[in-house]
């Protein structure tokens, strides 16, 4: 077999494993925009119209809360353990959601489905670091990203398609063959040697960490409901308060889930509260808009699917562009701006 260009690795090797780490993140990627389609059929079905948001929350919710547990937990386990077992997640989450019988049971079983999705993204990427050395990096990320985009542009289309052919249910269970197929091959081919060493899991600053995001997320969810009702100020205030006491435990941590010294480099805060921005606008449209074409302009979930290209459009050229660019000029600060 030849030789790649990073060690360890044939081309064969490498070339499966990148695939199967695109396909695992194409998934949990997708099931982001594939539900937004199906969310009026949904809906509709189970008469839960009050729940509409819920259903992409409890994804978004876990998937955040889950990222830098499982991320640290890689660290001290090793990466390739602990990315099967988010895809295991992943793929009895999509099992169960397909199998759900009330709109409570889908928003359960989407939040046991976001907590491995959620992962699955970040790992992969940690997986890349790993596995390719720093030259290689920019050539095979900027491919990896394909994921990304098809994501962006099929999840739609692919939510269209099985609302208005199949139902529902499959838009979560095609995900289990395919997740199965990434687990199998990720167990066969990916060898990742990791020293081990004895570390303390920072329980505390995981539990303050979930309360934190969690309560706030629930209390924006609420807040829509009026914002100075009790529950929601209660929940607003226990977030800011668990949020708190996290950086407090993290200060102090041996270990911590989220190392507090990063966000020292203004580069990693700027660029995260630029993902946070971005990322709020593109979730937020991207939920309600097939809600909006589907019960107010009563075109088809496929229709639906197809009126969200152009969002989708942008996000691609912008990803490759942006991508490109800095590539090209090694200048991130002035192509960002």
């Amino acid at each position: 077999m030849t030789a790649s260009t990073v060690p360890g690795f044939t081309n064969r090797q490498l070339w499966l494993v990148l695939g199967t780490l695109m396909l695992s993140v194409l998934l949990a990627s997708m099931e982001i925009s594939i539900i937004s389609t199906a969310l009026p059929t949904i809906v509709g079905e189970f008469q839960a119209f009050e729940s509409f948001a819920w259903v992409g929350t409890a994804y978004i919710v876990t998937a955040a809360i889950g990222t830098p547990i499982m991320g640290k937990l890689s660290d001290l386990y090793g990466r390739r353990n602990v990315f099967q077992f988010t895809l295991a997640l992943f793929v009895v989450g999509s099992l169960l959601c397909g199998l759900a019988q009330s709109m409570p049971q889908l928003i359960a079983f989407r939040a046991v489905q976001g907590l491995g999705g959620g992962a699955i993204q970040a790992l992969a990427f940690a997986m890349l670091g790993d596995i390719l050395p720093p030259r290689e990096r920019g050539r095979y990320i900027g491919i990896f990203t394909l994921a990304f985009v098809g994501a962006a542009l099929l999840g739609p289309l692919i939510g269209g398609f099985i609302i208005d052919h199949f139902s529902w249910p499959w838009i979560f269970f095609i995900n289990v063959p395919l997740g199965l197929a990434a687990m199998i091959v990720t167990h066969l081919t990916l060898r990742l040697p990791f020293p081990r060493r004895t570390a303390r899991i920072d329980w505390s600053g995981a539990v303050l960490l979930s309360v934190g995001i969690g309560s706030l997320m629930i209390g924006l969810e609420e807040g829509q409901h009026g914002w100075t009702q009790r529950h929601v100020v209660v929940l607003f205030v226990v977030a800011t308060v668990a949020t708190a006491a996290f950086i407090a435990v993290e200060r102090r941590a041996d270990e911590p889930i989220i190392p507090l010294r990063l966000f020292a480099d203004r580069a990693v805060l700027t660029s995260t509260a630029i993902g946070m921005c971005a990322g709020t606008i593109a979730f937020g449209a991207g939920q309600f808009l097939p809600l909006y074409f589907q019960d107010s302009l009563f075109v088809s979930p496929t229709e639906s699917g197809l009126r969200m290209l152009p969002q989708m459009i942008g996000v691609t050229a912008g990803t490759f562009g942006v991508g490109r660019l800095i590539a090209r000029t090694d200048r991130w600060q002035q192509v960002c701006r």
